[in-house]
């Protein structure tokens, strides 16, 4: 089989598996009773209160798009990736995953323009001030880039 013909046969499937399976098992909103179980289990095995997930962004390597867009790709690592945020719950399952973005994109940049950025801001506006994802060193910029924009 060619490359063009797996690369189709690839992208067939996968739009098969984000209409059918993804929105079943890869889901960020959780019922009350759901995310209260999360923010136990933080509270109570770390003493952290608020907590509903652990969010990180890593860089899955590709190879280079060959296009005229391939700097996009070149991440300041030095090779071709795609930038891709997750996040998961206290039981490792993963509740959301945004892999649009080239790797040349900043991790505040993939944040910022996530759907998961923009629900958590809006529970904040709407008062759900108790809310929080872990992160690494991105979480304190993070929160001040929230605090920023909801002012």
């Amino acid at each position: 089989m060619g490359q063009s013909t797996a690369a189709n046969v690839i992208r067939e499937c996968l739009n098969i598996f984000e209409d059918h399976f993804c929105q079943k098992w890869v889901n960020f909103r959780r019922n009350i009773d759901e995310e209260n179980a999360v923010k136990e289990y933080f509270f109570e095995k770390y003493g952290i209160p608020g907590v509903i997930g652990c969010v990180d962004g890593t860089h899955v390597r590709i190879k280079s798009p060959g296009s005229d867009n391939h700097h996009l790709y070149l991440n300041r690592k030095g090779f071709y990736s795609l930038n891709v945020m997750a996040i998961c719950d206290h039981n490792m399952v993963i509740t959301f995953v945004d892999a649009r973005h080239p790797g040349a994109n900043h991790d505040l940049f993939v944040w910022n323009v996530s759907h998961a950025e923009q629900e958590l801001k809006s529970d904040y506006n709407n008062g759900k001030t108790n809310t929080w994802l872990l992160g690494d060193s991105l979480a304190a910029i993070l929160d001040d880039a929230i605090q920023k924009r909801s002012r």
